[in-house]
């Protein structure tokens, strides 16, 4: 959990997104901020800006695919690894990580992933990655948009 959370600057940057598919209601913006930032934190806190910006395009990528919120996409049964096992401590690199979801809830950067709705780490060989198209490798992480 993130004990803290700037509100103010969270609703602001959730309010200047028009491709978020929330409802006028601050705490859904507030809980969404947070999801994102813990979905980025636990999936790419080491791979640098690009990585955590790849991370959070491919998030939004999903909001926009699914027509669901943030939280309802990083939290959704067999999406994100991290939501069946969560440890570590939040505080570690959190300012890059909320620079990186500021960047792409407020559509300040190009999504230089080419649409990528799924990635996975290089050392391991899901199913569904032959199906799909690869995008863009980043760090550790190769990004995949479907064919």
């Amino acid at each position: 959990m993130l004990s803290a959370l700037n509100l103010p600057v969270a609703i602001a940057l959730l309010a200047s997104c028009s491709t978020m598919h929330l409802p006028d209601n601050t705490n859904e913006h507030a809980d969404n901020y947070k999801c994102m930032v813990e979905n980025v934190w636990h999936e790419a806190r080491g791979e640098g800006m690009r990585g955590m910006h790849a991370v959070a395009l491919v998030t939004m990528n999903r909001v926009k695919q699914r027509n669901k919120t943030v939280c309802e996409v990083v939290y959704e049964s067999r999406q994100f690894s991290w939501t069946n096992d969560v440890t570590g401590n939040l505080q570690d690199n959190i300012a890059n990580v909320r620079r990186a979801v500021a960047n792409v809830m407020t559509n300040s950067i190009i999504d230089f992933t080419k649409g990528a709705t799924h990635y996975h780490a290089n050392y391991v060989k899901p199913y569904w990655a032959e199906d799909m198209q690869r995008t863009v490798v980043v760090g550790k992480h190769i990004f995949y948009r479907k064919q």
